[in-house]
């Protein structure tokens, strides 16, 4: 039994959006007019970091290299929007490889989101149609 003694009021609505962005669960009890919150987060191990394979000249030199969760919790870590969405897919029949499309959604036009899918919805489909045309049944 875990005992809980990091329990916080939060009578502001507008601040939770931002505890739930740095890892605190929130929870809600009928009949009261106020949230609690309690740190749950479980930091990355790590920061991001700059590819040795890929150097950049400008911009961010941000690095990823974990599993895509870890990954995932980097990029919400840095940037703490509302806006940012993430969808997760599963490619592959067999390997069920972990991709993810990362965006923000006050940004970006839908129809570039839509692009964007478009491939990962359709990875399975292309490597199922090459199997049938390579090897008919």
């Amino acid at each position: 039994m875990t005992s809980v003694s990091f329990l916080k009021k939060e009578e502001w609505l507008d601040n939770l959006a931002v505890k739930v962005f740095n890892g605190e669960l929130i929870l809600f009890f009928d009949g009261l007019a106020a949230a609690f919150t309690l740190d749950i987060a479980e930091a990355p191990k790590r920061n991001a970091e700059e590819a040795n394979t890929e150097v950049s000249i400008r911009g961010p030199r941000d690095g990823f290299i974990d599993d895509l969760s870890v990954n995932v919790a980097l990029v919400r870590k840095r940037l703490k929007t509302q806006s940012m969405a993430f969808e997760q897919y599963s490619l592959g029949n067999r390997s069920q490889t972990k991709a993810g499309l990362h965006y923000l959604k006050d940004i970006i036009r839908p129809e570039v989101v839509e692009d964007c899918r478009l491939p990962c919805r359709e990875v399975f489909l292309y490597f199922r149609y090459r199997l049938n045309q390579d090897y008919p049944k």
